[in-house]
């Protein structure tokens, strides 16, 4: 037998027991038994059974009753076989709605049986087969705009749709420049309640302060020279809706002051206006700077901080989600394909080997700009190594270390002279470190192996600013 499952038999009748025990050892399955559904249970509960026989009349609980129970608990396995009286069909049909994958009728031969179970031994090990099989292809997986298949990444996609629940509570996004902070905003709007109003963002280091407030607050004709009518903040048009303050970090304190009025009373009050203004809106920010250390510096107020930071979600950089870079760049060469009339159909694995390994400093955003010039730029059917930029290139692991020398001097277009004293200072610094690092740091030494007098080994040091002290055991 390919597959060897374990048996259970639950049935009243010893003689039956008996003879499915004697008759499926003889075969080589393994078989256990039980009088009661009691019985059988206690074993279901410390032991992995893969194939239940179960008689439908027992004393105490009935064998309905016990395949409920299993079912409550798993509804795949065990595979169920209920064993039933001769023309009982509606008890059947009973048992295989409440879970019972197969059914045989008393009195019943070995052999009847017996093909059964080996139906059934087919049916769990195609599962298996299944199971491992789903358990090695990549979850994929998206929230609004976003995608992702990384663990870090599914786990904030679970925070956002938990807290686009809670309408009104305040939400502080961090993560570096480039990891899609208004994006996470964006989708926490729209699978809110608040979907269907306005969604209004704005950049809090674009604007100049004196600007910052007016755009915010909005103003009433003749608050200030230029305040020639009334007109409406950004406050005011997201009312019922969510508004998001991109690079919070950045905004002044005076105003961070009146931010923190907003978000304690609910309501605003124009420039010049001499009356508060109730509104109904949910308040997202985001920043890439260290607010703590902002509170510390005093350069961001730490009342406002608590109020931002009710829900705190961090976005991971792209380097600690690399399972998600092919997959975001799948998704780039998709939509630039479009935009760009192009039929690039993916990338080769090397490509993908490559940026993968790159560590995208500007995350998201330097990845997007990369496949989009790429689409731009290349004529090609896939996108394979020599279509990528040199300084991702690089990073191709398979790449020994001549072959990113050289690919250094390409990018650098150096004369040969100037290339020739680019190799030999590389050799000598990483001929005279290893010297140094063998003999710990001791310079008379490194001279002898080196066969170069001790004068000429300390010249080449001090023009490369190679310190020996810097080798040795502290």
């Amino acid at each position: 037998m390919e597959f060897e499952p374990s048996i259970l038999l639950i049935d009243d009748e010893e003689n039956i027991r008996k003879f499915l025990t004697r008759s499926f050892t003889k075969k080589g399955y393994k078989i256990k038994t039980a009088p009661t559904a009691e019985d059988g249970w206690s074993i279901l509960s410390k032991e992995k059974i893969d194939i239940l026989i179960l008689d439908i009349n027992l004393p105490g609980m009935s064998g309905i009753d016990l395949l409920q129970k299993i079912r409550e608990v798993d509804e795949k396995s065990p595979f169920i076989v209920m064993i039933t009286a001769y023309g009982d069909v509606k008890t059947a049909v009973t048992a295989m709605k409440a879970g019972a994958q197969d059914y045989i009728t008393k009195p019943f031969e070995f052999a009847e049986i017996e093909i059964v179970i080996q139906q059934a031994s087919k049916f769990i090990s195609l599962s298996q087969k299944v199971d491992i099989l789903e358990k090695q292809i990549p979850k994929r997986t998206s929230f609004g705009d976003m995608i992702a298949q990384s663990p870090a990444m599914l786990e904030i996609f679970d925070i956002i749709s938990k807290v686009s629940k809670s309408p009104t509570s305040t939400i502080l996004i961090t993560g570096e420049t480039g990891t899609g902070k208004e994006l996470a905003a964006r989708a926490i709007h729209q699978s809110s309640n608040r979907s269907k109003k306005p969604y209004i963002a704005i950049n809090c280091t674009t604007i100049q302060e004196t600007l910052l407030e007016s755009e915010l607050f909005g103003h009433e004709k003749g608050s200030f020279t230029d305040a020639k009518e009334r007109k409406k903040g950004l406050f005011e048009l997201a009312n019922g809706g969510t508004i998001l303050l991109d690079e919070i970090g950045d905004m002044d304190v005076k105003l961070q002051a009146k931010l923190l009025r907003v978000l304690q009373e609910k309501t605003i009050r124009r420039i010049g206006g001499e009356s508060d203004i109730p509104i109904d809106i949910r308040v997202i920010a985001t920043t890439h700077q260290e607010l703590e250390n902002a509170v510390s510096e005093g350069k961001f107020r730490q009342d406002l901080f608590f109020r931002l930071n009710v829900i705190p979600i961090e976005l991971p950089p792209l380097r600690k989600r690399r399972e998600d870079i092919s997959m975001l760049a799948e998704a780039f060469l998709a939509h630039f394909n479009k935009d760009f009339g192009k039929e690039i159909k993916g990338f080769s694995d090397s490509a993908k080997k490559a940026l993968t390994n790159y560590p995208w400093n500007g995350n998201i955003r330097e990845l997007k700009n990369v496949i989009e010039r790429i689409v731009l730029i290349e004529s090609c059917e896939e996108i394979d190594v020599h279509n990528i930029p040199k300084n991702i290139l690089a990073y191709l692991g398979e790449m020994n270390s001549n072959q990113k020398f050289l690919l250094s001097l390409d990018e650098d277009n150096l004369s040969f002279n100037d290339a020739k004293n680019k190799i030999v200072n590389e050799f000598e610094v990483n001929y005279i470190t290893s010297l140094l690092e063998k003999t710990n740091g001791n310079v008379t030494q490194s001279s002898k192996i080196s066969q170069t007098d001790r004068s000429s080994l300390q010249r080449i040091m001090r023009k490369h600013g190679i310190k020996s002290e810097n080798f040795r055991d502290s």
